[in-house]
């Protein structure tokens, strides 16, 4: 879908050719349509996983969960700003315009939980600022570096709270209003995640991976693959933890950027041609 300017500024959806690297899929099918969405089913998967370890190991006490998650302060107000911010982004002004794709759609859920869940409870307010009890626990079991405050996750977790969140809450505004900052912000958002991304998971592979997992690190001095295992603690908090959940912000973002790039190009090309 390419973007539309109205005399009024904002971006219209009216349907062109999809530009990005997806189009080998069927965005129209029913059978897409249906899916759920992937980042929601992703984010109530790690939110499980971290709820039921924390759970674990504090003998199932169900009102720790409420007072270190779910009624947490720093939870309901990151929760509740971007709440807010979809309100308002919702509001009547767009009501004419025709509804969302299915991958616009997804695009708007993808920095909405980046935006409260991952930027600003998980990475920032826990993993920088050791504020929420159950996501602090799970971080110190994954990584050792978010104990002694190691100043690359620490720095990343900063940035991610005090620029990424609210560029990501910009990206939800924009998508949902046809806003013609849309994909100059995505363009921007996304670097900044990839980035975050590299620097987290190369610095620990470069210092030897002596950190991660805390509690049985993979490296030994002089060998960072020394004690690679398959076991489910290496699988829970190394494997999925530390790679595969990482890498979902190095191959999500790139979609994003090769969309916003040849978005902007289109457009630029366009005013090129008046």
């Amino acid at each position: 879908m390419s973007a539309t300017t109205t005399t009024n500024g904002a971006t219209t959806a009216k349907p062109t050719k999809f530009m990005g690297v997806c189009h080998w899929i069927d965005w129209k099918s029913a059978a897409v349509s249906a899916l759920p969405d992937p980042t929601r089913v992703f984010s109530f998967l790690v939110m499980a996983i971290m709820l039921g370890r924390y759970a674990e190991s504090h003998d199932w006490d169900a009102s720790l969960l409420l007072t270190g998650f779910f009624l947490n302060p720093y939870v309901v107000v990151f929760l509740s700003i971007a709440v807010a911010v979809l309100r308002v982004s919702n509001s009547n002004s767009n009501a004419k315009l025709p509804p969302l794709p299915v991958y616009d759609r997804w695009a708007v859920e993808w920095y909405w939980w980046n935006a409260w869940f991952y930027h600003a409870v998980m990475d920032g307010a826990s993993g920088s600022f050791q504020l929420v009890p159950v996501v602090v626990q799970q971080y110190q079991v994954l990584d050792k570096r978010f104990t002694t405050h190691h100043s690359v996750p620490w720095t990343v977790g900063a940035i991610e709270l005090f620029i990424m969140q609210p560029l990501c809450l910009a990206c939800v505004y924009c998508i949902l209003q046809r806003h013609p900052y849309r994909f100059p912000l995505e363009l921007i958002t996304s670097t900044f995640q990839v980035m975050g991304m590299i620097l987290f998971i190369v610095a620990e592979v470069f210092e030897g991976q002596l950190n991660v997992p805390a509690l049985d690190p993979v490296g030994i001095p002089g060998n960072r693959w020394a004690n690679v295992k398959l076991d489910l603690y290496h699988f829970t908090y190394y494997w999925f933890g530390f790679w595969f959940c990482n890498l979902i912000w190095g191959v999500v973002p790139y979609y994003r950027i090769v969309r916003a790039v040849q978005e902007c190009a289109h457009a630029l090309g366009a005013q090129k041609s008046k």
